[in-house]
């Protein structure tokens, strides 16, 4: 059943004060080689019935590829990990917006550091481009220890701010309960995402493909504007042992545009 929502916004009302960082951070979409190749046939992402909201949606993460493989014990081709990097301009096609991951705050992965009567929506941001440079901002003080995940606590006064004191519990302390997509800010996309589209600037993909007679088709329609980023690939590594590579890569790509 879908989780009770919407809420008062008490996070977005404290933080919306926040002056927030300079330069706009990416968002990513990681899915499996499997999906990807499902995606370049159909020449895009489709969303996907989400138990937690009910309805179809792509979930994307601000600035880093923070997503896990769900077949991660698997070392197999059809599951290398790809992450299609979008403009930060996506936000426009944008339903919700969270400090976190929602799957595991459903799950209760957060429970140790929210009480019982917390919300979603109490957690719940803006669609906007500022919304996640705010978050940055107050928590984390730059996009490089966001990227890199190095939290702090905010600057400005949170005494008795009950969802901004969870956050700075759960973003300091949340492990191992809850893995690094405690600190990402998740973006949700109820409509499809043509590759064709322009909002589309980048792909993070195994070197292995290089080989593929499908790749090679699709990378030959590609227009310059995408950065083909390819990673490695060893035969006998498991997808969530290629996290820090993807996520390397994407932080390259913020580096070449101007991310100091």
């Amino acid at each position: 059943m879908p989780l009770g929502y919407p809420d008062r916004q008490r996070l977005w009302e404290w933080l919306q004060h926040e002056a927030p960082v300079d330069h706009k951070l990416l968002w990513c979409r990681t899915v499996d080689a499997y999906a990807f190749r499902d995606a370049v046939e159909r020449d895009g992402c489709d969303p996907h019935q989400c138990e937690v909201f009910g309805e179809a949606l792509i979930y994307l993460f601000y600035g880093r590829p923070a997503f896990r493989i769900a077949e991660d014990d698997i070392a197999i081709g059809h599951s290398y990990p790809v992450v299609l990097v979008f403009e930060n301009e996506l936000v426009d096609k944008a339903t919700r917006m969270f400090p976190f991951d929602s799957g595991a705050f459903a799950g209760k992965r957060y429970s140790d550091f929210m009480h019982k009567r917390m919300t979603l929506g109490n957690f719940e941001l803006p669609v906007s481009p500022e919304a996640p440079r705010k978050m940055v901002s107050a928590f984390f003080g730059s996009n490089f220890e966001y990227l890199r995940t190095v939290p702090r606590r905010p600057e400005r006064n949170h005494k008795a701010e009950f969802e901004v004191e969870a956050l700075v519990r759960m973003y300091l302390q949340g492990r191992p309960k809850a893995d690094d997509r405690r600190q990402v800010v998740e973006l949700q996309v109820p409509v499809r995402l043509d590759l064709s589209e322009a909002y589309w600037t980048a792909l993070v993909y195994p070197d292995h493909f290089e080989d593929s007679k499908w790749f090679k088709s699709f990378v030959s329609k590609l227009p310059s504007r995408v950065e083909l980023l390819p990673y490695p690939a060893y035969g006998d590594k498991i997808a969530k042992e290629y996290q820090t590579t993807l996520e390397g890569e994407v932080e390259r790509l913020h580096r070449g545009r101007g991310l100091k």
